[in-house]
């Protein structure tokens, strides 16, 4: 009398190659339990970790990294997206190269590029005052007609006070907060 096992996961490698679960796994599985599971995801990560995310939805689970921002380096934006369509080599190592966060992406990756990395998040600036060396005086990180432009870059200190930048940055030039 033979025993049918009970359901678990394993990975289905002459079939549609991800994990599946049910009780028809090979006979050298059933003999071998360690080649089985109880979930999808130490399944798709022990047998098939180059294509995490391809297991999980073809195994009829969600991947967990569709929606988290990744540095694209594909590209030659410079930014961090969430398009769901992030490389095998940054799913397998999402606790290094995955954030919630978008800020957190784009300090971590492209803190000197940090307007362009935020996109719209940024785009109206952040209404302080940096030093506009060309022109020898502080001026507001904002996009309107009385502003200097979005800051360079995160290297640019910003202050509360345009008074206060003049005095640190500029204290020779006598108009440099008119």
């Amino acid at each position: 009398m033979t025993t049918t096992p009970e359901p678990k996961f394993w990975p289905d490698w002459l079939g549609d190659d991800t994990c599946v679960f049910n009780e028809e796994f090979p006979q050298y599985m059933q003999l071998n339990p360690s080649w089985t599971g109880s979930t999808l995801e130490d399944c798709c990560r022990r047998y098939y970790s180059w294509r995490y995310d391809d297991c999980m939805v073809e195994g009829g689970g969600t991947s967990n990294t569709a929606t988290l921002y990744y540095p694209n380096w594909e590209g030659s934006d410079h930014v961090c997206v969430n398009d769901g369509e992030a490389p095998a080599y940054i799913t397998q190592a999402a606790s290094a190269f995955m954030f919630e966060d978008l800020k957190d992406c784009c300090e971590t990756y492209y803190w000197w590029n940090m307007a362009k990395c935020l996109g719209s998040e940024a785009n109206a600036g952040s209404n302080k005052y940096y030093a506009d060396y060309s022109q020898s005086k502080c001026v507001k990180d904002c996009t309107d007609s009385d502003c200097g432009g979005l800051v360079g870059g995160v290297w640019d200190e910003l202050y509360d006070d345009k008074a206060v930048c003049c005095d640190e940055k500029f204290w020779w030039v006598e108009d440099c907060d008119a």
